[in-house]
């Protein structure tokens, strides 16, 4: 993969991912499904965030994704982190978009994987979820593969047979 010129992170998006927010900094704002729980963060980053938004025309949802996307196409990861950390409901979104660009680079993948997807944080949308978990159980799949090699003289390297396998498992099965 090519890396293109490396896209800048606001820097208040560095600045709110270090810090840690006090109590009278702490907004809530409950969201519409129980199971994301109130989405706490400071009310100093959200000024900053729309300010921003405000001024660059954008949207404030599209410039996330788009630019979370261009962090992961770059292999940004700390970029995409510190972006998405006050947006983990778009998490799983970036997950299911992402995963055709690293088709053949089984470590990267797994790299997303722990940046963008987390069980324990479910998913609004069924169909999403299903997705995503099924992308995750088809790496695991092709990981513990890896992990456990036949006796073949000739056996490919682990990181061969895991992408192999993961590729086999993209094309025979179902979601």
């Amino acid at each position: 993969l090519h890396r293109a010129t490396s896209v800048p992170l606001p820097p208040f998006f560095e600045k709110h991912a270090k810090e840690h927010f006090d109590e009278e900094a702490v907004t809530t704002v409950p969201t519409d499904t129980p199971q994301h729980g109130p989405l706490r963060t400071g009310t100093a980053f959200w000024n900053e965030f729309f300010t921003f938004i405000r001024v660059s025309g954008e949207h404030c949802l599209e410039f996330v994704l788009t630019r979370g996307l261009q962090f992961i196409k770059d292999r940004e990861l700390d970029k995409a982190r510190a972006l998405l950390e006050h947006f983990g409901p778009l998490k799983p979104l970036l997950f299911l978009v992402s995963w055709e660009l690293f088709d053949g680079h089984f470590e990267f993948r797994e790299q997303v994987v722990n940046l963008l997807w987390n069980r324990r944080h479910h998913c609004s949308d069924s169909h999403m979820q299903s997705s995503c978990d099924h992308l995750v159980f088809q790496q695991t799949v092709a990981h513990w593969y890896s992990q456990n090699p036949t006796d073949l003289p000739d056996a490919p390297p682990p990181h061969h047979t895991a992408n192999s396998v993961l590729n086999q498992l993209q094309r025979h099965s179902f979601p």
